[in-house]
């Protein structure tokens, strides 16, 4: 396959039927408002309340434009979009010859009949996509799309919607007999003792077609060769794989899957490589759960221990969220430093929340090589997504894509249909069409791959997000005392580094810590449904006293945090094996918060509680369980010690003394 790439402007107008009068240098992948801001010489998005600017540019629609001269040779000319965020038309002299909705469904758009002609391409990005139904200025704007709604305004992110061609975008040339497509995936025997790769081929002409597999050294373990007309599937077994395994419970072994179209000479015309492990995953029940003894005698709670390759395992990791707001900037380089330290941080999982969708291929291949578990949630999160016939059409289009880019990946463990879907600000049900379409879709494209609905499901912790309830009990208390069979979102506030908070609000700003301003947009005031979040003042003065510097309330803040995180880790692996899952909310920042739940600060700066997460996610630990971080001089609190231990290895019998 031959590529050219294409060199963009871009343009936006009020309306649809009009174009631009004015282009200018577009970035692909990008998003149109990073280069309206830059002809126009704005100031950094994510600096002060800059981001305010940028809400007039949601509601315009934007035209791409280049020109590309068509080779003459007998190969197939393709545009080829990769994904294009949302909704879209492409023009090829000025004539619209394509319209899709969705951003994770590829196009390749045939330019056959354009050979040796120079052609003028453009792309119209529609407006966001809304809901006039929905709370104008909320997530709900986006429930009748497979948009992400994080991007609608959250309480760690501001209203600020991308659009545009945030993938690669260009033109290439295919040999006469090429695969229009190939689908990869895999399954493991129950046994372990065999794996199964299929193929799902489709060629633009009667090609034969080879299928083989490497393992980790390159060397071929298994090859099948089949004449296939149009669309067939291909079948090829390995004996005795090596197994793909989470951190800290073996190898990250990754064969590789290759496709060759063959000519009638021998000659391959065309080839497609694909990294992948062998795993077999289940979510099976927790260990102590029992079947109510009082009728009806059915399940009261879901399984939700994984079950990788016949070993329970403890999952201890994070939600992830996006890394930036705009997802046409992410690149490999943006998530390496983010997977690396989970791995240093003794991470197994990462849940990625459904608010912020999918992310790109490269991060999963990263969890691939380095042992993250993955939960994969689809686009939908906090919202009643309607059984309306369209919005089911799409997420029926942009589901399937999703599946088939993601099932090779062997850190998948787990599909769910979205966040919070049956919390009362949702109201959904499992009736839903939605999920049922996605428990549909899950189930014929990667069948032994688990799905759930949601999270949470009955069992399962979610919550809480602060220090201290209403009543002044301290939070800490409520997981000693209500056991969950996992704690899939949980969380406490802490400020960001004092040098950092500085770098992203004026001299002036700074200087006044209070609920309006950059304090209050970056998210330290009035992020959620106290006025008081995520700085959390009151509660800080709480522990520390009321006589404390601006520097040492953002100090003793982060020290607070780092606190709280350390005992609930704990306390939720104490729980082990009746609780199987450790998960707090959240990981990572799109964008600089002066205060968040986050354990890093964007892009990926460790606050404290990075560190105390850390040091109480080792697999061999000792841990003390405190009822309470609040004492008073002279009370006498209980203290339990423990000896942690999710590792391989088994800790020899000790005494040991507390001094």
């Amino acid at each position: 396959m031959r590529t050219k790439d294409l060199a963009f402007v871009v343009g936006c107008t009020a309306t649809k039927d009009s174009f631009p009068i004015e282009y200018f240098p577009a970035v692909v992948p990008g998003a149109v408002q990073l280069d309206y801001a830059k002809a126009k010489n704005w100031g950094e998005y994510w600096y002060s309340e800059n981001f305010k600017d940028y809400a007039q540019l949601e509601d315009l629609y934007w035209v791409y434009q280049t020109k590309a001269a068509i080779d003459i040779t007998e190969d197939t000319p393709y545009l080829y979009l990769e994904g294009v965020d949302y909704e879209f038309d492409i023009l090829i002299n000025k004539e619209q010859v394509f319209h899709q909705e969705g951003m994770y469904t590829p196009v390749w758009l045939d330019l056959s009949q354009y050979k040796g002609n120079e052609i003028l391409v453009q792309i119209r990005i529609y407006p966001r996509p809304i809901d006039p139904t929905g709370d104008p200025g909320t997530q709900q704007e986006a429930r009748r799309c497979c948009k992400p709604p994080v991007s609608y305004g959250w309480d760690w992110h501001p209203r600020l919607i991308p659009l545009g061609l945030y993938q690669p975008a260009y033109i290439c040339y295919k040999a006469p007999a090429h695969f229009s497509n190939v689908f990869f995936a895999s399954r493991v025997s129950d046994a372990l003792d065999e794996a199964t790769v299929t193929a799902e081929v489709k060629v633009s002409r009667p090609s034969k077609v080879r299928l083989t597999i490497f393992d980790r050294s390159g060397k071929e373990v298994a090859s099948t060769e089949q004449f296939i007309e149009d669309t067939q599937t291909m079948t090829v077994s390995v004996a005795n794989p090596e197994l793909w395994w989470c951190q800290g419970h073996g190898d990250q072994v990754l064969y590789t899957f290759q496709a060759e179209a063959v000519d009638a000479s021998g000659a391959v015309t065309d080839c497609v490589t694909k990294r992948s492990g062998f795993r077999r995953v289940k979510l099976v029940e927790n260990e102590k759960y029992k079947i109510p003894e009082t009728f009806p005698k059915t399940q009261e709670y879901v399984p939700i221990t994984i079950e990788l390759n016949g070993r329970r395992i403890f999952a201890k990791g994070s939600n992830f969220v996006p890394p930036e707001i705009f997802p046409g900037i992410i690149d490999e380089d943006t998530y390496y430093p983010l997977v690396k330290k989970a791995t240093e941080c003794h991470m197994n999982l990462f849940r990625i929340w459904g608010g912020g969708g999918p992310q790109k291929d490269s991060f999963y291949s990263l969890c691939d090589e380095m042992g993250i578990m993955v939960w994969q949630e689809f686009p939908l999160a906090c919202n009643d997504y309607p059984d309306d016939p369209h919005y089911l059409q799409i997420l029926d289009q942009e589901s399937t894509s999703i599946i088939r880019a993601l099932r090779t990946h062997p850190s998948i463990v787990m599909w769910c249909g979205g966040n919070e879907l049956f919390n009362d600000w949702s109201c959904m049900t499992n009736q839903r069409a939605a999920l049922r379409l996605l428990n549909k879709k899950c189930y014929e494209l990667d069948p032994l791959t688990p799905f759930i609905a949601t999270s949470p499901l009955y069992g399962m912790g979610h919550g809480h997000y602060v220090f201290r309830n209403v009543d002044g009990s301290e939070v800490i208390e409520d997981y000693i005392t209500t056991k969950a069979t996992a704690y899939t979102e949980f969380g406490c506030p802490g400020p960001a580094p004092v040098d950092y908070i500085k770098k992203m609000m004026t001299p002036e700003e700074y200087a006044d810590m209070s609920c309006r301003g950059s304090w209050k947009s970056h998210h330290a005031f009035s992020a959620w449904i106290y006025e008081d979040t995520w700085l959390r003042i009151g509660d800080i003065k709480y522990y520390y006293g009321t006589k404390q510097t601006q520097e040492e309330i953002l100090e003793h803040g982060a020290e607070l945090q780092a606190q709280y995180y350390k005992h609930v880790f704990e306390e939720a692996r104490r729980q082990w094996p009746y609780c199987s899952m450790v998960a707090n909310w959240c990981y990572n920042e799109p964008w600089p918060c002066a205060a968040n739940n986050s354990l890093l600060s964007w892009p990926a700066i460790e606050k404290k509680a990075y560190y105390a997460v850390k040091e109480s996610l080792r697999d061999e630990c000792f841990s003390l369980r405190v009822h309470k971080l609040g004492v008073q001089k002279g009370e006498l609190i209980p203290i339990d010690f423990y000896v942690l231990n999710h590792g391989m290895s088994v800790i020899p019998a000790s005494d040991y003394e507390i001094v």
